[in-house]
């Protein structure tokens, strides 16, 4: 509440209203103390670049006092709100491309200004802290006599064994005096004459702290002063040497970048000792000279959004934010580089957080008329209520699961991963969306304003909490709201839940047809039973989804709710209250027969007026016995019940017994039941794996679906038998209903034979399942006999075989290898594939002769690790050959004019076989007898042997 406050009440943007000049600065210089020409000339430059920049807000700290921070181009500016002495501090911040170890850095460390906030918090004179350094002696004398007067020293109390330190003590009050009153007035801020008290146990270094608690002329200091400390204030780095003893009015521990309020120091080499007085010297490093006063530069112009703005949705308006805020502000000449000068700048979340704490000073104001945190109620058009709210824009469709089998041991594991075609611009539609926060700058060069946007899409977040709503017919409620004051919260807050008690509700009457009279606490229960049957009261569902900006503070929600009846509810009365015979009695007093003639069948479904109880397996011919116990008559027959205890029961269960019954007890353990599964399955044209898990629960929605279907045929005339083909068709081709993807690239041998399964499969998918499993490692002999090498394949994608069968004798291993071909398509053939009818032949024989093709070099595959090729092996060959003569040859009909080498032809082998690859096709092609191309000059002498 403070930090809130605060800000509201401090002034944003501060400027000096006449910043002293050079020549003004230099006219100091002889309040200045000893100090080198080059610092004063630097000092002169950094106090003139701060005292002349224009502050704005950052950010409130919280200390040990609050500390509100302005920054400027060259400065920073400090408001210490210390409850007895709150002052303003302003410190020049060196230039960048100054090294670490200069000496101008060290000189501006301490404010080159302050102002004493004693009657307003503008309202007091400034002081100049002039550098240079100034010394005064002191005498440190101890107060008391004796060993009363002495106490353990640091080094003692830790129990130190050298012989210097085992017996050292030091003074519990000391006194200190000046020389020279008048020169100390002069270049002291605060009186630091009077007696000190030591406080060893204060955490500062060494034990070393003193408080002042007597001014020199004996009496207690002034308590609306802040206290005086005397403590040893050690260096960061340096060595333990220059650490000195302080006057100061802060004792803690200061961080990185803060520098502490020092009145005086002492000379490093003094140190607490038993001595009765001693003489030091005193250094100031400073001056402080009056200064004119500050002014503050008027607020900001704003403008925000009302909360009773009415906002209509519909498809196109997450493509646009609704302007917040609107601020336009004075930055000067000398503006900050983030600002873009005369065009507009989105922010992006990478760079938020530096621009934000650019324009803090501005954002704070939105504190007074920030929302109310309330939600605002906004229209959904027409349009988008018809497609239940659903924007491709702010909520992609996500990509198609496929499936693939990972080989486990012995068996397979089916596992889900994403369709890698739809997932990537999944993700980058993801990445794309609307931000609930846009954040727009500029710096406009004519009347030198800085201008800042800040929008909000609540329409964006409507479309992304909507999506994830079931799709029902109802309509979509949408609201949005704002929280600027948003803090994360570690855990939320639920409210208990509780179960409502209904023993002040009425009673319901008996129910008709009841063999026995219920109980009164249970004609209650029936009573509450038959008003959630009748007018339950719509149950609503509700998503959330929200965006927040960290850096300001803020949290905008966007909302979609829809109702849903949902008849029926939970009845959770005790063990032994009766709950069976309430069940009973509800189902009784219903009258089935009527309410099924007044409803209309869903698609896909049969309404029958039966209810369906499902009970544990144990518990199915008890509830049989005791509908016979309880209820005597349903309307006017006895109730009718039918039992489903076992999968079995399924076949021997009609669909008129379900149309006839009252009632009919199912075992829970049924649905899950191997029969069960297996009827669903075959009814429904679907094969359902074995093994449960995600791909089973896939495969049983999809066999919900054709579910639906089947039995829409059946109530159709003639249906009985459509639904028989739909199912025979399914069986015979079971084995093609699962669909798997290969993850990983195939190689060698596993390549081949699913290049060869594929191009068997578009050739003839009928013939390809009755062959065998074996086909994969290379065509049978009746395969091969029945396909003529001669003959043209109309089918670019067509296996052919490569070698003929080897004759063998004798009782030795046959062969088993097998070399394959992959050949190209030709580009008719591809044409006539792709039934590009409008585009003409590329070229004719003679065109195709020019034409060059890039082949790749040859890959031979083989099926086995046997070195037995063929009945004839021909020695002193290689198995690897280049691909790029014989593919040339193939497909240009002869060899180019433009041969780099002159060329013999030499008869190749008939045997040789090569492997082509292509991106489109890898069809086994055995290569025919070609001419060798030779070289004059070989590369390789064994492969021309």
């Amino acid at each position: 509440m403070f930090a809130e406050e605060a800000k509201k009440a401090l002034p944003m943007v501060l400027q000096f209203s006449k910043a002293p000049t050079l020549a003004q600065l230099e006219a100091l210089r002889t309040r200045a103390g000893e100090i080198e020409s080059v610092l004063w000339q630097e000092w002169k430059k950094a106090a003139s670049r701060a005292l002349g920049s224009q502050l704005t807000f950052v950010d409130l700290k919280r200390q040990d006092i609050w500390v509100a921070v302005y920054e400027g181009p060259g400065a920073r500016l400090e408001l210490h709100m210390h409850p007895k002495r709150p002052e303003w501090r302003l410190f020049a911040i060196p230039e960048a491309n100054m090294h670490a170890n200069n000496p101008v850095r060290r000189m501006l460390e301490p404010p080159v200004a302050r102002s004493l906030c004693r009657t307003g918090l503008l309202v007091g004179s400034w002081d100049l802290a002039v550098p240079g350094q100034h010394e005064v002696k002191i005498v440190i004398s101890g107060v008391g006599d004796g060993p009363d007067g002495l106490t353990d020293s640091w080094q003692k109390s830790l129990g130190l064994l050298d012989n210097k330190y085992r017996e050292k003590t030091v003074w519990q009050q000391i006194e200190i005096e000046v020389d020279s009153p008048e020169t100390s007035a002069q270049i002291f801020d605060r009186d630091i004459t009077g007696v000190y008290t030591y406080l060893p146990k204060c955490g500062t270094a060494c034990n070393s702290l003193h408080k002042r608690i007597l001014d020199s002329e004996g009496d207690a200091v002034d308590s609306r002063e802040p206290d005086l400390y005397f403590f040893l204030d050690s260096t960061r780095t340096r060595d333990g040497s220059w650490d000195q003893f302080v006057f100061s009015t802060s004792m803690r521990r200061y961080e990185y970048d803060e520098c502490r309020p020092i009145v005086a120091k002492l000379d490093p080499q003094w140190r607490q000792s038993d001595e009765k007085s001693t003489r030091v010297t005193c250094r100031v490093d400073w001056v402080w000279v009056q200064l004119d006063d500050i002014r503050s530069q008027p607020d900001s112009l704003y403008g925000v959004l009302s909360n009773e703005e009415n906002i209509t949705i519909d498809e196109d308006s997450c493509a646009k934010a609704q302007a917040l805020l609107t601020c336009s502000v004075y930055l000067g000449d000398d503006p900050s580089p983030l600002w873009p000068i005369d065009c507009w700048l989105e922010i992006d979340k990478l760079h938020e957080r530096e621009y934000l704490r650019l324009m803090t000073w501005m954002l704070q104001r939105i504190r007074n008329v920030s929302h109310d945190a309330q939600w605002k109620t906004v229209e959904l058009s027409e349009s988008l209520q018809k497609r239940h709210c659903h924007c491709e824009r702010c909520a992609p469709t996500p990509p198609a699961i496929l499936w693939y089998k990972r080989e486990k041991g012995r068996g397979s594991d089916i596992r889900a991963v994403e369709d890698s075609r739809q997932a990537a611009p999944f993700e980058r539609a993801l990445k794309a969306r609307p931000t609930a926060f846009q954040i727009h700058v500029q710096y406009s060069s004519d009347d030198k304003h800085g201008k800042v946007v800040i929008g909000i899409n609540p329409a964006t977040l409507i479309h992304q909490a909507a999506s994830h709503l079931p799709p029902r017919p109802s309509p979509i409620e949408a609201a949005w709201r704002l929280d600027t004051s948003y803090t994360p919260l570690p855990l939320i807050a639920k409210p208990p839940f509780t179960i409502p008690s209904n023993r002040h509700d009425e009673p319901a009457e008996q129910p008709e047809g009841f063999k026995l009279n219920l109980r009164p606490e249970q004609l209650r229960s029936l009573k509450w039973m038959q008003h959630q049957e009748d007018t339950a009261e719509p149950f609503i569902e509700e998503e959330i989804c929200e965006g927040t900006s960290d850096h300001l503070g803020w949290r905008l929600e966007g909302r979609a709710r829809k109702p849903v009846s949902v008849l029926g509810g939970v009845l959770a009365d005790q063990v032994g209250y009766g709950k069976t015979a309430i069940m009973l009695g509800l189902i009784a007093t219903r009258n089935a027969k009527r309410l099924a003639k007044e409803r209309h069948a869903p698609p896909g479904k049969i309404l029958a007026k039966a209810t369906c109880v499902i009970v544990p397996a144990h518990l199915v011919l008890q509830w049989k016995g005791e509908v016979t116990k309880f209820i005597k008559l349903i309307g006017k027959h006895s109730p009718k019940v039918v039992t489903l205890h076992q999968g079995s029961d399924i076949n021997s269960t009609t669909v008129e017994d379900i149309l006839d019954a009252d009632i009919v007890i199912v075992a829970s353990s049924m649905p899950n039941s191997e029969h069960y599964l297996d009827n669903l399955g075959s009814f429904a044209g679907v094969a359902l794996p074995n093994k449960a898990g995600r791909y089973f629960n896939a495969r049983l929605d999809e066999a919900h679906k054709k579910l639906a279907s089947q039995v829409e045929l059946l109530q159709k005339e003639g249906g009985v038998k459509d639904a028989h083909k739909v199912i025979k068709g399914a069986h015979e081709n079971a084995s093609h209903q699962e669909h798997f993807v290969q993850l990983k690239r195939l190689k060698g041998r596993a390549y081949a034979e699913a290049n060869e399964e594929k191009s068997k499969m578009l050739k003839n998918p009928s013939a390809d399942r009755e062959r065998s499993d074996s086909a994969a490692a290379g065509p049978s002999k009746s395969s091969r006999s029945a396909i003529k090498e001669s003959e043209p394949s109309k089918n670019p994608l067509t296996v052919r075989p490569v070698l003929k069968p080897v004759q063998r004798t004798g009782l030795g291993p046959q062969p088993t290898r097998t070399f394959i071909g992959v050949s190209l398509p030709t580009l008719k053939q591809v044409l006539e594939r792709e039934n590009l009818s409008g585009i003409k032949e590329a070229s004719s024989s003679k065109s195709r002769g020019k034409r060059r093709l890039a082949a790749r070099r040859s890959v031979i595959v083989d099926s086995d690790d046997s070195d037995d090729l063929t009945s004839e092996p021909s020695s002193g060959k290689s198995h690897l050959r280049s691909s790029s003569q014989g593919s040339q040859d193939e497909y240009q009909g002869g060899s180019d004019d433009d041969s780099d080498t002159e060329e013999e032809l030499e008869p190749s082998s008939e045997d040789d076989v090569v492997v082509i690859s292509d991106e489109e096709s890898d069809v086994p092609r055995r290569k025919k007898p070609v001419a060798k191309k030779v070289a004059k000059k070989p590369l390789n002498p064994v492969l021309n042997n």
